[in-house]
């Protein structure tokens, strides 16, 4: 496998803060370590495509332009010609007043407040040579076109007086695809040098004096071509081809950075989205449905389709494109505020940041101490000492059951309520190093050390008053772990095997085996996103792994391998909490759980 610094010809740089995000010299997949947060971080690139409102008017073959967060949409057909415009501001569409001529597959250009509609097709499919400018208000005429034409591709490139377009079909008298192009100064047309390759649907983009002509249909239809163009000015040059040619697509961006999306390829439309860095073409995240006869607007880090056709309907959808920069950091576990005293066996409930710890030995204890997030304060005791006795809840209604004082096995019951215990019911049997998950007014206690000795399948509910048998596990297990809720419970490895189970509330079925056979250990979160850390078997392990309600993947390793671990099970999959255990000396050891992270940082992208 290649290294690092073959990839990217760097070394992983050694740093006491992190790098900024937003530097000229930011680099996707740039890698470094800071030395104060003692993370791995890196530079990723994140790219999404979102749903937002739809247009009032659902429609196709219209014109387009603006930015993502203040985009517009004209003309267009539903299969009515349309005359109508509307604004979009990131959230919701407005109407705006309508065109004075309505028409479809012309395109347009500019901004919300100075914009540019041009060419397209009357009812009845009539060429038209129609320019109008947009102040904010009202429509005007403009100066008309030097060659009447359709099938433009909904955008151009450029401002309301400084604008370009080309391309299109002349229908007069036949159709006829051009390669024909105009630039607009605010109050003309002028001819200027031909495309390489004749087509029509395709997408203009970028500024006058910097365009790209993306795809497109070509004569004779209905092929598609794979043809890209770019524009300095004064003559178009071939550059480097889409993966996949399509007409009736929508592109949107620059010359250097742009995104071409959706479209015929034809006959069916196209999920498919590229990304042009201004050197290639890269397939990126698909859009959501198919979608043809649409418009766009924006850049290439933020961009949006608009309204089109999916193949059945005109709609007024509006799918919005991001792409960011995303600062990464790896799973890792950081020491939090020692326990109170150096223990194994410690019961645990609650949260990360709010946490409960309970029993221990040796020798055998009753104390209690709560969590905030940094430090352990101690409270008032259990009212019966033991340890490897079980918990669940939160720490301000906190459940312990069963454990264990030697000789005796434990089922005593009690209730936490933020300040005191109380006694409850017990558990039908004396039973310790089970596993547990709920909360205090419905909890599941599963497995063990029964009094029988050794493994057992029993599985118990409680209600808040009484415990009822529930089903029994697949595999008897003792000194195993559980997380979840008691309709949707997690029980996960101990003796024997690598097996978790999860619980619907009636039975046990199978989930997906662990990657080391251990028991003792700690577990948390969710029966679809849990985690489990250290254990012993053989040996003591500082392994974390986790669950996404399928299989078990190895994680970020605790600093201090140990077993006999006290946990806070209610935590998130992403924010665990684990303290005291032994290894094989009995540690107060307090370590916190962050899961992978991914903050959006919007950045300069270099392509390299």
């Amino acid at each position: 496998m290649a290294t690092y610094r073959e990839i990217k010809g760097l070394t992983v740089p050694y740093l006491d803060s992190d790098l900024p995000s937003a530097s000229a010299d930011t680099q996707e997949g740039q890698v470094w370590y800071n030395s104060a947060t003692g993370k791995l971080r890196a530079f990723i690139s994140y790219n999404t495509w979102a749903t937002s409102s739809a247009a009032s008017t659902g429609r196709g073959e219209l014109g387009g332009t603006g930015p993502q967060t203040a985009a517009f949409i004209c003309g267009g057909r539903s299969p009515t010609v349309r005359a109508h415009t509307e604004h979009y501001n990131g959230s919701g569409w407005s109407e705006v007043a309508d065109l004075n001529s309505a028409r479809h597959a012309l395109a347009a250009l500019g901004t919300q407040t100075a914009s540019l509609a041009y060419g397209g097709a009357f009812p009845g499919s009539t060429d038209s040579d129609i320019s109008e400018e947009f102040d904010g208000s009202s429509w005007s005429e403009g100066d008309d076109l030097n060659t009447a034409r359709q099938d433009l591709g909904g955008t151009g490139a450029g401002t309301q007086t400084a604008g370009l377009m080309a391309a299109g079909n002349v229908k007069a008298g036949g159709t006829t695809t051009k390669q024909l192009c105009e630039s607009y100064n605010g109050t003309s047309w002028s001819e200027e040098s031909d495309l390489g390759t004749a087509r029509y649907y395709t997408g203009i983009i970028g500024a006058q004096d910097a365009a790209l002509c993306v795809s497109g249909g070509p004569a004779p239809a209905p092929d598609v071509t794979v043809n890209v163009e770019s524009w300095n000015g004064s003559s178009w040059t071939e550059t480097t081809n889409v993966n996949t040619g399509k007409a009736q697509g929508a592109s949107f961006g620059t010359q250097t950075h742009a995104i071409n999306a959706g479209g015929d390829n034809p006959g069916p439309s196209e999920l498919n989205a590229e990304e042009w860095d201004g050197t290639s073409w890269t397939e990126t995240t698909n859009i959501s449905s198919e979608k043809k006869y649409h418009t766009a607007g924006g850049s290439g880090t933020a961009g949006a389709h608009l309204a089109g056709y999916d193949m059945s309907n005109y709609v007024g959808t509006t799918e919005e494109w991001n792409k960011s920069i995303l600062t990464y950091t790896p799973a890792a576990w950081a020491s939090g505020g020692n326990y109170g005293q150096s223990l194994k066996g410690v019961g645990g409930a609650g949260t990360q940041t709010a946490g409960l710890g309970f029993g221990g030995q040796p020798p055998t204890k009753a104390e209690t101490y709560e969590y905030d997030g940094t430090a352990w304060t101690e409270t008032n005791d259990l009212n019966t000492a033991r340890y490897n006795t079980q918990g669940t809840g939160t720490q301000t209604a906190g459940l312990a059951a069963g454990g264990y004082d030697a000789p005796n096995r434990k089922d005593e019951v009690e209730e936490y309520n933020g300040s005191t215990w109380s006694e409850q019911n017990d558990i039908p049997a004396a039973t310790y190093n089970a596993g547990m998950a709920g909360t205090q007014t419905s909890a599941l206690f599963f497995a063990g050390n029964s009094p029988a000795g050794g493994s057992t399948a029993e599985t118990y509910e409680y209600d808040g008053t009484n415990w009822t048998d529930g089903g029994d596990l697949s595999t008897a297990k003792n000194a195993n772990t559980g997380c979840g809720t008691q309709t949707a419970g997690l029980s996960m490895f101990g003796e024997p095997g690598v097996s978790s189970e999860e619980y619907n509330g009636t039975a046990w079925t199978a989930g997906g085996n662990g990657n080391i056979e251990r028991y003792g250990l700690a577990g948390w979160g969710i029966q679809t996103a849990a985690g489990v850390a250290g254990g012993y078997g053989p040996g003591y392990s500082s392994l974390s792994e986790l669950y996404d309600g399928t299989s078990w993947s190895t994680n970020a390793s605790l600093s201090t391998a140990r077993s006999a671990i006290g946990t806070a099970r209610n935590s998130t999959q992403e924010a665990g909490l684990v303290f005291g255990g032994s290894r094989p000396a009995n540690s107060d050891a307090t370590e916190e759980f962050t899961g992978v992270t991914t903050a959006a940082e919007a950045a300069d992208i270099d392509f390299d």
